[in-house]
């Protein structure tokens, strides 16, 4: 049967499809975040084989990253331009593309272009799955399928470090590489079956110039946002690469035991990011604003309270993990909503896209900077409450510059 003729099959009534469009979503979120999750554990068998530097290591897993950030805009405008249906498999294809083609590589050069495909690929995909969400679901139901969505992200970063060592480890990376690849290419095939794009969806036909991201940048509620987004996702990047170390060497935790510990604000994660959404969607009538500074502002002050609470003690630092996990590791749905929401229809991916590309920003500079700060001070401290100030400007700034209407019905 023919794509097509599959699709023609499917005219189920917008309440039954929907539901479809979510597990849809959260399957290519997860299959999306191959790009990112994967290549890290990835690079520990490549280092061993290749002979990489730390150095070398760290190149290896940025360059996807970098990909990542120059494609967003594009990939926003794909969506608008090319459809959801198009976009999304043009993106998981070149993610599973570049991974698949990886095990070619003999050394770093060689490598780096397989990488920085699989990150374009990201970049592509990235907005229109958030629009396939926009789509087909209500405004009252948004939020929190924007959270369930979400989840796939932390949802393949616990499969691949728990499936990709032991196949690398059994096979090579190689085949592990040539296995994930063609995993994400499956799904690129089954979203193409299965995935219809909304009805009375109007195609952009105009590309992203520098006056469009002007005008979308002059918008205070999307500039406040996008701003809020780069520093939330430094804060994130900082917590997952530093918060282990930071356990082990200033409060005396065993290492696996501080491993625990980040174990918990990821689970405290795929709480937050279905529960914002519900809180938005439900408590809040489809506000969003209130619901984005709730969980910035309970990450400020979590990140303060890794210094300021006595986290040596256990109890406390599991405590205050799950806070993290909640606030800072869980506001992505709802900044998606939000800029979606903003831009309106016409120029919804294009704004997501924008706002995503700065939000890579965020991602990228995040660990480094935080790593600078604690190796010429010598202290976390420092660094962890420089980080919860930012973050809480950031807060203040959505709450000044986004003056939003009555929440969407």
């Amino acid at each position: 049967m023919s794509g097509a003729t599959l699709r023609a099959k499917l005219r189920w009534p917008l309440v039954s499809y929907g539901g479809i469009v979510v597990l849809l979503a959260l399957l290519a979120q997860a299959h999306m975040a191959v790009g990112s999750q994967g290549i890290p554990v990835l690079a520990v068998f490549v280092q061993r084989d290749l002979g990489l530097t730390r150095t070398e290591l760290g190149l290896f897993v940025a360059t996807a990253q970098v990909g990542a950030c120059a494609s967003m805009l594009v990939g926003g405008w794909l969506a608008d331009a090319l459809g959801v249906r198009r976009a999304v498999m043009l993106g998981l294809g070149l993610i599973g593309l570049g991974l698949a083609t990886l095990p070619v590589a003999g050394t770093l050069a060689m490598a780096l272009p397989f990488l920085l495909v699989a990150g374009v690929g990201n970049g592509v995909a990235s907005p229109p799955i958030t629009l396939a969400i926009l789509h087909w679901l209500p405004p009252r139901l948004r939020g929190m399928a924007m959270g369930l969505k979400q989840t796939g992200v932390p949802l393949a970063g616990v499969l691949l470090a728990a499936g990709v060592p032991p196949l690398a480890e059994a096979a090579g990376w190689r085949v592990a590489a040539l296995v994930v690849g063609a995993t994400v290419l499956a799904m690129a095939t089954l979203w193409g079956l299965v995935y219809r794009d909304a009805p009375g969806r109007a195609r952009a036909e105009r590309r992203p110039t520098a006056r469009a991201v002007g005008d979308l940048l002059r918008h205070p509620g999307i500039a406040s946002v996008s701003l809020f987004a780069a520093i939330a996702a430094a804060a994130q990047f900082a917590l997952l690469s530093y918060l282990i170390l930071f356990l082990y060497e200033r409060r005396d935790f065993p290492i696996v035991f501080a491993g625990l510990v980040l174990a918990a604000a990821q689970a405290g994660s795929l709480v937050g990011r279905i529960g914002w959404g519900v809180v938005s969607d439900r408590l809040l009538r489809g506000a969003r604003k209130p619901a984005l500074c709730a969980a910035g502002g309970l990450g400020a002050l979590a990140l303060a309270a890794l210094v300021l609470l006595p986290t040596h003690l256990p109890a406390v630092a599991f405590a205050t993990a799950l806070a993290l996990g909640v606030s800072v590791l869980a506001w992505q749905a709802l900044h998606q909503v939000a800029v979606a929401e903003l831009a309106g229809a016409e120029r919804a991916g294009q704004a997501i896209g924008l706002t995503m590309a700065i939000l890579q920003v965020g991602a990228i500079v995040g660990a480094p900077l935080f790593g600078f700060l604690v190796d010429r001070t010598g202290s976390y401290d420092l660094a962890w409450l420089l980080f919860a100030a930012l973050l809480a400007a950031s807060v203040v700034a959505v709450a000044v510059g986004w003056r939003e209407q009555a929440g969407p019905t």
